[in-house]
């Protein structure tokens, strides 16, 4: 079963370590398939999203999502707590802003008002680099160029 796919198990110094809530479930940052996992939940969780606001105006990539209406102001504040809602019923938490008209989503910043966008990095953002001996996989490294590109 899926459930049972997803024990982990950590070892430090010859000693098994257990999580102390919900031991038996886990989707490790960084394990095989956490990105699978990942979007598997987003794509659920948009589906439950489309029985409230239209497929065209959502959109989620991993941890991230957006959603854009245009309500009055006592609608989006139920809509917001709708939203709220279906992520409580999967014990999710979810932080939301509403009534703003300039927003970054993923690297792109988006002025609702104007119709613009244009490209977005945080001020605190810095590249990173990896040394060319580095023990990422080859496929890895062969991609760089193309993901900075």
């Amino acid at each position: 079963t899926i459930m049972h796919c997803r024990k982990t198990f950590l070892f430090f110094k010859n000693e098994c370590w257990v999580k102390k809530t919900d031991p038996s479930f886990d989707v490790s940052m960084g394990s095989l398939d956490s990105a699978e996992v990942c979007k598997l939940v987003g794509l659920f969780l948009l589906s439950q999203l489309e029985q409230i606001i239209p497929q065209s105006n959502l959109g989620l990539y991993r941890d991230d999502g957006l959603a854009v209406v245009e309500l009055p102001g006592p609608e989006i504040e139920k809509l917001r707590k709708k939203v709220i809602n279906i992520f409580s019923k999967h014990s999710l938490k979810i932080t939301t802003q509403v009534n703003i008209k300039v927003t970054d989503f993923l690297d792109v910043l988006f002025d609702l008002q104007n119709g613009l966008h244009r490209p977005y990095k945080k001020a605190t953002s810095n590249p990173i680099y990896i040394h060319k001996d580095s023990n990422h996989p080859a496929h890895v490294k062969k991609e760089l160029p193309l993901m900075i590109a």
